[in-house]
């Protein structure tokens, strides 16, 4: 009898969990209400209102940073804020001064400290990333006309663009010093977010002609319109999402819209009301307050279905997380099949991909022939039939959530380890 079985592997990103798990959530700044906005990141219903005050006036960019806090632009403050990344609760703020005129959006750089466009006067300025402290004007003047979107590329520079110029500009990562115009053309109006995808492109939004641009990551030379349409107006900020889709933020519209995050195809609106009023920057953050690490290595199951099992492995230095499920088939096969080795109903799983924060997500394949211990034949992998999602709360406790098609199963599976043997290690490296 030929041997099946079913082979996950995880892609960048994709939010299907568990509604009594803590996922990934969505942020978005509310400009006009002064106010940064929780969404559920899987579903994309709103939740609440996760910070405002101290101060807050026009939010727009925002990083949620490794120390576990959150730090928002104030366009008319003239301020970077910090809130508490679990609660939301106002801690200070954290830079201003120093020439800093209309704030925009603002980066963490590869040395550590906050890079915070400064539009009024065409600057980016820089602060040290532990104290706030002014460390000096990194960029200023030249051809920049409004920095609007900032982001280092993997080639350690800083890319800005240029709203009034209609141009993203490269400045060394270094010195601040300007290199050149880096993407321009293929109707670039009025540019404000910019990021590199997953495929190492860059994507600008085009606030005037409600679509985003994708450029080449290594030349900038202009590839194609990638988004627009869906009622998109006038899109500031933008986010790759764990289930490799993408999602903008439309000024005019109130509404951050999902496209697909490969052909750019509109899917839906994922996130709106709430009093959103002027969304201008999305954001995915773990605002759970814990993160995936290698102390989840472990075995895991769920006390209901005895017999059955995942084995869990993480990667941090590849930022993949591998299962294993043992586990049996959807139905008892007929009494007059016979099993060669184990019984004809078991079914081994396997999967592998990205995690963020509490949130691993995973794509399934479904892998069939080949013999037992034998390169021959060869088995077969054909394409996606659904994904997998985990979402841990703690150390001791998460849940997995299936939807594979064929066969059309799905599903939610609350998990505990079975031995704390890591659990020590999982509490240690999950402190902040």
């Amino acid at each position: 009898m030929a041997r099946e079985c079913i082979v996950m592997v995880v892609l960048v990103s994709a939010l299907a969990g568990a509604a009594n798990a803590h996922a990934l959530d969505l942020l978005v700044s509310s400009s006009n209400s002064d106010e940064v906005l929780r969404y559920d990141g899987l579903t994309g219903e709103f939740i609440d209102v996760f910070a405002s005050g101290g101060g807050l006036d026009l939010p727009l960019g925002m990083v949620c940073h490794t120390d576990g806090h959150l730090y928002v632009g104030g366009y008319n403050s003239d301020r970077v804020h910090r809130y508490d990344g679990t609660t939301g609760d106002f801690i200070d703020v954290f830079a201003s001064g120093n020439g800093l005129e209309r704030t925009e959006d603002l980066t963490f750089g590869p040395d550590g400290h906050l890079y915070v466009a400064s539009f009024a006067n065409d600057r980016v300025i820089r602060y040290d990333g532990t104290s706030g402290a002014f460390v000096d004007t990194f960029v200023s003047g030249g051809r920049l006309d409004g920095p609007a979107g900032i982001v280092f590329g993997v080639d350690g520079d800083l890319y800005v663009s240029s709203f009034n110029s209609d141009e993203v500009l490269r400045f060394d990562g270094s010195t601040g010093d300007f290199k050149e115009v880096f993407a321009s053309g293929g109707g670039l109006d009025g540019p404000e977010g910019a990021i590199f995808g997953p495929d190492g492109n860059l994507y600008v939004a085009s606030y005037r002609t409600d679509q985003v641009l994708r450029y080449r990551g290594r030349t900038g030379a202009f590839m194609d319109v990638f988004a627009s349409g869906g009622g998109l107006d006038a899109p500031v900020g933008m986010v790759f999402g764990l289930d490799g889709n993408f999602y903008v933020a439309g000024w005019n519209s109130d509404r951050v819209h999902r496209y697909d995050g490969a052909s750019g195809e509109f899917i839906d609106v994922f996130a709106s009301g709430g009093g959103l009023d002027v969304a201008s920057y999305p954001l995915f953050c773990n605002t759970s307050g814990f993160s995936i690490n290698p102390g989840i290595n472990d075995a895991w199951y769920n006390r209901a279905t005895a017999g059955q099992g995942f084995f869990i492995i993480v990667f941090p230095d590849a930022g993949l997380v591998f299962l294993a499920w043992f586990t049996y088939e959807t139905e008892l096969p007929p009494q007059d099949v016979v099993a060669h080795l184990g019984a004809a109903e078991h079914r081994w799983v396997t999967a592998q991909g990205p995690y963020d924060g509490d949130t691993a997500i995973l794509q399934v394949f479904n892998t069939t022939g080949g013999v037992f211990d034998s390169a021959e034949p060869e088995a077969v992998t054909g394409e996606s039939i659904g994904t997998i999602t985990i979402v841990w709360s703690d150390c001791e406790n998460g849940v997995l959530t299936y939807d594979i098609d064929p066969p059309g199963v799905r599903g939610e599976i609350p998990i505990k380890r079975i031995v704390p043997d890591n659990l020590a290690l999982c509490e240690a490296l999950n402190e902040p």
